[in-house]
């Protein structure tokens, strides 16, 4: 998946992480920034 590609109109955050789109559900940095993104509303 091409960075564009993951971009979606309207969305206020959008971050670029180093890790494989296939692991990333089991990546502890993506994890932590999922929950906080679920529980926040935002990323810091």
């Amino acid at each position: 998946m091409s960075v564009p590609e993951t971009k979606l109109e309207g969305a206020t955050v959008h971050i670029k992480l180093p890790v494989a789109h296939t692991f990333m559900m089991e990546d502890p940095k993506v994890m932590s920034i999922a929950t906080q993104f679920l529980s926040t509303g935002t990323i810091e």
